[in-house]
């Protein structure tokens, strides 16, 4: 190789192979949920480690500040999962995703409040038995 040449072929017009080639591409959600849908739980493990993050901050929004959060998140994540296989793929991952997250934020939220209205009264009944 003499001075001034490059030691890899540029990509000429019409080549199959591209400078961007080389370059690591992360898979799209597109990818990972379809290798998801097969078995692969490495992808799906891609799949919620991309989109913990924003299903944590969405769901801190819509459980409250008194949310077990990572419990939340971790059943958002475990429902889409069982779930997986039914996905039609008219939105995408993540929109479908927080559906269910929403759903498990709801269901907290009801079953907090029962808690909640129910304790009192709990209590008042163990004082009487006493």
């Amino acid at each position: 190789m003499t001075s001034g040449e490059l030691p890899f072929r540029a990509a000429a017009a019409g080549d199959a192979f591209a400078a961007s080639d080389c370059a690591p591409r992360a898979d799209s959600d597109s990818s990972l949920l379809s290798r998801a849908r097969r078995g692969d739980r490495a992808a799906f493990g891609a799949l919620v480690e991309r989109h913990h993050r924003t299903m944590t901050a969405i769901l801190a929004q819509a459980a409250g500040p008194d949310a077990p959060l990572e419990d939340l998140v971790q059943e958002t994540f475990a429902r889409t999962l069982v779930h997986v296989s039914a996905f039609r793929g008219d939105s995408k991952f993540v929109t479908w995703a927080t559906t269910i997250g929403l759903r498990v934020a709801s269901d907290w939220r009801r079953r907090e409040a029962t808690r909640r209205r129910l304790a009192p009264s709990a209590a008042v009944a163990a004082d009487d038995v006493a």
